[in-house]
């Protein structure tokens, strides 16, 4: 980088992100202090192409500019080999006489030393040069996330941006095991080379318990209760108490981060979104992918008590939302490829049912939350049978010492079992009470805290919000499930269970549409997930649209039968809806005869896995399907239908033959007669 190339960053202010430049001026001084917020600056160039510090490291040029300084390239002199080894990176001060900026440098030399991790930058020693004082640190090759982001485009595919946070997010939670906090994580501050990533400038690193240091972090991921502006946007640090760096700032500045990838920086980053993010209707990845626009929204939340608790949470949601863009990735290609979803942390896999069932309960159409491991009585709850009788395990529970929240959320899920939702909003109205007493007056909570639940910050945190949303459900009021349901929704972002559940509110309240879009989320997302499946069909009104959803169940699965005998009906439908319509003959007659010789296909492929009485009915409504075409000249009288010829007597054969087999195997004695009168009615006259 030449003296007079200076970047775009290095005229804004480090402590408010004010531009320095005077208005209507190119330049501005080397050296001076921030118009707005006072803070310190300086620009000016220290060491020069040449120079050799300690008589070691012999100075390159300029990379950049850090937080706290210029950034420069050297070569270690005493390395003879010409490898990575050999080069190094010494990061200077912004002001040697900036005393904020030195502590902060001083703090780094002493938390850098204990920090080992493969993701993180490397620290070789502390040297001196003209008065100034430098960190000699790895040499990481590669660019940085920002570079990487503005050469494609301003901004990353949404997977690539997701994979590089997942390998970021170990590294952060690193630190944060070792007591820190990182306070200034930005794409800037991460190197990226392959699927490596490497987190670099750790000047504004903190112990967590530090409460006098001064701290170096950038507008714009800087969280709302450790800005000291008044630019917080969004109305976000309007309701944020100030406080200092911790794991949530970190956490916030982690979500702030990945929104910059996926929407580079042209949303008010450091103007009106400050602390918010843009709506979700004006951004194409997030209409396209809700599940991430939930997830920033939690990192980023304005309360730090609403954030990922730590990285491993965010982590663990991020997964999950890896998986479904993926999964819409690769159904948009047509791979035919589809790997399971990563195993959840908070629910029991989806249960293997068509979601018709009219009972819902935590054995039924939805699974049940897994009960937290850090609860006292997890152990004991473990013992108790899932299929045993609920009345008796709400008795069992009720004896249970001590009463932990994950006891009562077990009864609450006894008394939804046994069929009285009451009783359980009863005990979920006592968890909360319980939560709104002043602290200290009862224990400490063990497993219902925030942290622990992985959810809100209320007692059971999300939990609570899920078994409410599904005592409306088995009350017959779905369309109050919906609100409870979508807190989960955001509080555990990369978990298939709260869409499932939104889909099945909406759908028995009367909202196909929203049903519909969720359902075709979990069941691509998840293909096992069959009571998707069968719930997207049953949303659709297009026959076309119902054959789409239901070629998503998958031959292992035991309903994939059942599937293909719907995809038979849904043909039939779709002929008989073209005849309804009075259709004229031409291509739609090609198209028809093709769906017909489809669905006859699909039947006798599939016809001894498919139920007798079952598999006769697609039969009959074949026959008569046919029939209808062939009289209305759509169908040509030539080949067969399900091994008939195609003639109004033949098939009109085919019909009685098939309503006698129907007659056969039917014990109720009124079906059975119905069905032998309905064949004598269509029976050729005979002599015999």
């Amino acid at each position: 980088m030449s003296d007079r190339d200076l970047p775009s960053d290095a005229w804004q202010c480090a402590g408010c992100g004010h531009g320095l430049m005077p208005d209507g001026s190119t330049t501005a001084a080397y050296e001076g202090a921030c118009p707005v917020c006072a803070h310190p600056y300086s620009v000016s160039v220290k060491l020069r192409r040449g120079d050799v510090v300690e008589g070691r490291y012999e100075i390159l040029g300029r990379l950049g500019r850090g937080g706290q300084g210029w950034i420069y390239a050297a070569k270690d002199t005493k390395f003879r080999s010409e490898g990575d080894r050999a080069w190094v990176v010494l990061k200077g001060l912004v002001d040697p006489e900036n005393e904020q900026a030195r502590k902060a440098a001083e703090t780094e030399r002493v938390f850098l030393t204990a920090v080992v991790h493969p993701d993180i930058v490397g620290i070789r020693d502390f040297v001196a040069h003209d008065g100034a004082e430098y960190i000699v640190m790895d040499y990481v090759r590669g660019i940085t996330l920002d570079q990487l982001r503005r050469d494609r485009g301003g901004r990353l595919d949404p997977a690539d941006a997701v994979r590089y946070l997942l390998r970021l997010l170990p590294a952060l939670g690193h630190l944060h095991q070792l007591g820190l906090v990182y306070c200034d994580l930005k794409p800037d501050n991460v190197m990226a080379r392959s699927n490596d990533i490497t987190l670099i400038d750790l000047g504004g690193a903190r112990r967590q318990n530090d409460l006098h240091s001064a701290y170096l972090s950038t507008p714009g991921f800087r969280a709302p209760e450790i800005d000291d502006t008044d630019e917080t946007g969004g109305g976000g640090g309007a309701t944020a108490p100030r406080s200092l760096p911790s794991v949530t700032t970190d956490v916030y500045a982690a979500g702030r981060t990945l929104a910059v990838l996926v929407l580079g920086t042209g949303w008010g980053l450091r103007g009106r979104h400050r602390s918010s993010l843009p709506p979700r209707e004006k951004q194409q990845v997030f209409r396209d992918h809700e599940s991430l626009y939930r997830l920033l929204l939690r990192a980023t939340a304005p309360d730090p008590a609403d954030r990922f608790g730590n990285a491993a949470e965010m982590e663990h949601e991020l997964r999950g939302v890896l998986h479904e863009i993926l999964a819409w990735q690769e159904a948009d290609q047509e791979t035919g490829q589809a790997s399971p979803p990563p195993l959840s942390r908070r629910f029991a896999p989806l249960p293997h049912v068509t979601g018709e069932e009219e009972r819902l309960s935590s054995r039924g159409v939805l699974p049940a939350p897994l009960v937290d491991p850090g609860d006292p009585a997890a152990a004991a709850l473990a013992a108790i049978p899932v299929d045993g009788d609920p009345s008796t395990t709400a008795r069992m529970l009720a004896a249970f010492r001590p009463t932990t929240v994950e006891v009562r959320l077990r009864q609450v899920r006894a008394e939804l079992d046994a069929g009285r939702p009451a009783e359980a909003r009863t005990l979920l109205d006592r968890i909360e009470r319980e939560d709104r007493k002043p602290r200290d007056d009862r224990k400490p909570r063990d497993s219902g805290d925030r942290r622990a639940a992985g959810g809100t910050s209320r007692a059971g945190g999300w939990r609570v919000d899920w078994y409410r949303g599904l005592a409306s459900l088995v009350e017959g009021r779905p369309a109050e499930a919906v609100e409870p349901f979508d807190r989960v929704f955001s509080a555990v972002p990369g978990d298939l269970a709260p869409r499932l559940a939104l889909a099945v509110a909406y759908e028995r309240s009367g909202d196909t549409h929203r049903a519909a879009e969720h359902y075709d989320v979990v069941s691509v997302a998840d293909r096992s997930a069959t009571s998707a499946v069968f719930g997207l069909a049953r949303c659709r009104s297009s026959p076309a649209d119902q054959i789409r959803a239901y070629s998503r169940v998958p031959e292992t699965s035991r309903f994939h039968p059942e599937a293909r005998a719907r995809v038979v009906e849904a043909l039939v439908s779709s002929l008989v809806a073209d005849l309804d319509t009075a259709r004229t003959p031409g291509s739609s007659a090609e198209q028809a005869e093709k769906r017909l010789d489809q669905a006859c296909r699909l039947l006798k492929n599939a016809q001894h896995d498919i139920p007798p009485a079952r598999r006769l009915g697609l039969r009959l409504e074949i026959y008569r399907t046919a029939g209808t075409m062939l009289a209305a000249g759509v169908l040509q009288p030539a080949g067969t239908v399900l091994d008939y010829r195609r003639d109004p007597a033949s098939l009109l054969l085919a019909e009685e033959r098939t309503l006698l087999e129907l007659a056969h195997g039917t014990e109720d004695r009124r079906s059975r007669v119905r069905l032998v009168d309905d064949a004598h009615r269509i029976r050729r006259w005979t002599w015999f």
